[in-house]
This record gives C-alpha cells, structure tokens and sequence, in this order.
C-alpha cells in the first residue's frame, strides 16, 4: 500500500498546484476585469448619486499622503496607507454632501464678503508661501495685503477665488445650521416644567370662629402704661447730624465725544470689511463679547429703545450706523429673522411672535481717569479748606452736590 501511495504522491501535488495556480489566474483576471471596468468610466465611487473620479480621489489622498510622510518622517506602514486611503474618501463624503446641501439652497458669495473674507483670514495654503514670509520665515501680513492691491496678481487670486468662495459658501451653510437649532426660553421652560414641576402640600386646618372676629384694640392709655413699664426697649443709641459732599462718577463731556469717536472709528473699519465678531471681541464692553457679540434670538419689546426698533428695521446681513441707549453706543449687525411659535399661559392659544437675530458692539460713556482725577481734586480743596471756613458756601463755589 505504501508503494502505491509512493507511485501516486508526484500526480497529486501536481494537481494541486495545477488548481492553485488556475484559481490565482481566475482571481486576478476578476479583479482586474472590474478595476478596468471603473478606471475606464472613471468614477471612482458615487456620493449622493454625484459620480467622484480617480483623478478627484487620487489628489485628496496624495495630498493627506504628503502630509503624513512630513510628519513621520519616514516610510509609511501598509496599516497606515490603507488608513489614509480611508481618511481621503471620508474628506470627499463631507466636502461633496456640504458643496450639494450649499447648491441646494442657493448660498451666494458677494465680492464685498469675498474681498472682506481675504483681507481678514488669509487661506492657511497662502501664508505657507513663500512669497508671503518675511526673513524669519513667518507670514507677512502687509505683503499680503500689497500683493492684493498689485493689479499683476489678478491671475494668481482669480486662480484662488472659486477656492475661497467655496470656503466662504461652507462657512454659511454652517451658520445657518447653528441659527436654525437655537432653542428659545420658553422651549426650555416648559421642558423643565414637564420634567422637573412637582408641589408638595401641607395644610392645617384652623376653626374658623377663632379668628373670625376682629383683635382688640388697646387705648390710650394702655399704651402709655405699656411704655412707662418697659422704655428700656425703646432706648435710642447716640445720633449725629451732618451733610455730605457728593460728587457723581459721571463722563464729561470730553469723555463723550471719546467715546463716539472711538464707535465711529470702529463703524469705519467695519465698512471697510474688518469682521465683526473680530471687532465685538476686540473692542465690545459688552458681555457677549466674548461671543462676538451675538445676543441670540430675542423677541420684539425685549430690548431697550431704540435698541429694539432698530433690531426689527435692518434687513438680515445689515449693520446699523452707531445709535446710543441708557447703555452707551451701540454698533448693531442683523443675522435674520424667523417666527416663534408659543402657548399664551392664559388662554392656552398658539401664538406665532417674530424673533430676530442681532449682534452688537457696545461702548459705553464712562468717566476718564482724567475726570476722577479732577473730581478728587475737588474734594480734597473741599477738606482742606472748610476747616477754617464754611462748608457749604465752599461746596457751592466748586460745584459740589451737598
């Protein structure tokens, strides 16, 4: 039995081998066949129905390639090409359902934003340049600025424009997002009462009859036996008399026309295309500075006038010149506006009430170091000299409240 085992050992693995290789060669020409299939079309996948080429996808990952052989500094793992193949697909997935959702509602860019957009945030690509940089390898902001009013550049930013625009459309789709899933006051309130509201009674009953009638009333002179008995508790503590010098922490009048200079020069650089929330962070004494300024969304008559007036004239995108309130000055920017609808407590009626969305930048009039300074000169005349003469005649010269 051996023997024939021995004889047939050859003719069997020969036929193995026949078979592998026959199943390699099948498989290859399968995969090759389909691969063939998609390069000849030239779609390297579809998004959304949207067709993505191998050119489109073989330049995100060369681009994510770069970077990481940067990084690493050395050959990449097959763990890690695969993961950057994944990661380049994944990038076309977001761009290609952000640039769709873009077109579908019809976002545009206007020059003015475009322009404003270039001057304000350099592109991250651009300030790598080297033509950007100054000796010390960092970007030059006024050579930038020059390159864009050099009018032999026009080819090289009209070459980055379509970029930026795209950029600049993403960008409101994203802000539009954020507004439409603002949740109001009364959306949280009555979250709150549905889930959190609970009463806890206790009560005790009292017979009416014992508190029904009316409590006595002591007489005259009752009550003049009650004091002579107890004037220990009536006992009053040492008093003095005086008058008091007052002068208010007020802003003069120079201090005023500073601070609408300060607003106006503020309102100048914003026609001129600086960002607004940029300016509401650099410049706004407000708490929502901070945010940039946004107050949200607020309902009309929430606001102090002309606060409110002006928030439901200016059209969506529209900045107020300067106005003032009991607050101080104001520069306001309008982001839109939307209906709210709530439930009158009362008569449990819906209730459809305009919002609108706003920003502001606030200065306020406040007294200068300058003016405290005068203000407590004053008073130390005051000090001084009414100690030989008469206190309010010396107020009255200079001007003091007494």
């Amino acid at each position: 039995m051996f023997d024939t085992l021995r004889r047939m050992i050859i003719p069997i693995i020969t036929i193995v081998l026949v078979f592998f290789v026959g199943m390699i060669i099948l498989q290859w020409g399968m995969g090759y066949s389909s691969r063939q299939q998609f390069d000849q079309a030239n779609v390297a996948g579809i998004i959304n129905g949207e067709e993505v080429s191998w050119q489109t996808y073989q330049t995100a990952y060369d681009n994510l390639y770069r970077q990481a052989s940067a990084d690493a500094n050395e050959d990449l793992s097959d763990a890690r090409v695969r993961q950057l193949q994944d990661q380049a697909w994944n990038q076309l997935v977001t761009q290609t359902l952000l640039r769709q959702q873009v077109d579908k509602m019809q976002l545009v860019v206007t020059d003015d934003e475009l322009y404003g957009y270039l001057r304000n945030s350099p592109p991250q690509e651009v300030r790598q340049m080297q033509y950007f940089q100054n000796d010390k390898g960092q970007f030059d902001y006024q050579k930038y600025l020059n390159a864009m009013a050099d009018p032999q550049a026009a080819q090289f930013w009209n070459s980055l424009i379509p970029y930026v625009r795209e950029d600049i459309r993403r960008m409101k789709l994203q802000e539009w997002i954020l507004q439409t899933a603002h949740v109001t006051e009364d959306e949280i309130k009555d979250a709150f009462t549905q889930q959190a509201e609970s009463v806890k009674v206790a009560y005790v009953d009292v017979p009416y009859a014992l508190y029904s009638s009316p409590p006595p009333r002591p007489t005259e002179d009752e009550l003049k036996a009650y004091y002579e008995a107890h004037k220990n508790h009536y006992k009053v503590s040492k008093r003095v008399h005086m008058v008091v010098a007052l002068i208010e922490k007020t802003p003069s009048d120079m201090d005023r026309a500073r601070t609408k200079a300060e607003i106006d020069a503020i309102y100048d650089s914003l026609k001129a295309g600086a960002d607004f929330a940029d300016m509401a962070m650099a410049h706004s004494q407000d708490v929502s500075a901070d945010r940039g300024g946004d107050l949200g969304w607020f309902n009309k008559g929430q606001m102090v006038q002309p606060f409110d007036s002006i928030a439901f004239a200016l059209d969506s995108g529209q900045i107020s010149e300067p106005f003032k309130t009991q607050f101080g000055w104001h520069i306001m920017k309008h982001y839109g506006y939307r209906e709210q609808s709530h439930k009158d407590p009362k008569t449990g009626k819906t209730i459809k009430e305009k919002q609108a969305h706003a920003a502001h930048i606030l200065l306020k009039d406040v007294p200068s170091r300058e003016t405290l300074d005068e203000d407590y000169n004053k008073l130390n005349q005051l000090s001084a000299r009414a100690k030989s003469g008469d206190f309010d005649s010396i107020a009255t010269e200079l001007g003091i409240e007494v």
